[in-house]
């Protein structure tokens, strides 16, 4: 590469220096390496000035990636960043999916005219407002953990309302508040919490 050695360790620096100023006691710590600090992801290095070498600047970067010159005095390269996209709730249903079997469905033409379908796994799935909730629905009339739907095998599918506490406006089936009773669930019911409307089917 015009313009930079690599020395034995990996590292590139301009030419014009004798030996590597990394491998090297007294390693360069000018002005530019101040101004690679931050976290931005394209460094970019210009107008060095104060009698340094402003044709080939020696700058840190990292090992594996070299800079390129695109002009005097100026050096640049970008960093690259391994990001992780997932939220945590995308890594809890994550986790759900690795251990609990889908075994039905909530869809509501409620939240979107063009329908919105919720996965129902064995054991509790939790239906309310809280980002933690199973099923998180922004609906000012729903609880923060309004209902739990249970699936367990010997039992079906079973509705209460509330989790630790009972919800503010109720939970009704087919129309029918479910007040302090559970409820089992048939394939095709209708479950309104707050103003939201589920349709309930089964996978099973």
């Amino acid at each position: 590469m015009s313009g930079f050695t690599k020395c034995p360790s990996g590292h590139y620096y301009s030419e014009g220096l004798a030996s590597c100023p990394y491998c090297s006691s007294g390693s360069n710590t000018s002005s530019a390496t101040k101004i690679m600090g931050g976290d931005s992801k394209t460094k970019v290095i210009g107008g060095f000035g104060g009698g340094e070498n402003t044709t080939n600047p020696t700058i840190p970067y990292p090992d594996n990636e070299p800079p390129k010159s695109i002009g005097k005095g100026t050096v640049i390269w970008h960093e690259t960043e391994e990001k992780d996209t997932n939220t945590e709730k995308e890594k809890a249903v994550q986790q759900i999916r690795n251990t609990r079997r889908l075994v039905g469905w909530l869809v509501s033409y409620t939240i979107d005219k063009m329908g919105v379908d919720y996965k129902l796994y064995e054991g509790n799935n939790l239906i309310g407002r809280d980002v933690d909730c199973n099923i998180t629905v922004d609906d000012e009339l729903m609880s923060g953990k309004h209902a739990i739907l249970l699936f367990r095998a010997l039992d079906g599918y079973v509705l209460q309302d509330g989790a630790d506490k009972l919800s503010s406006n109720g939970t009704f089936v087919n129309e029918e508040s479910i007040g302090f009773e559970k409820r089992i669930l048939n394939d095709g019911d209708i479950i309104r919490v707050g103003q939201t409307v589920f349709k309930f089917r089964t996978s099973l």
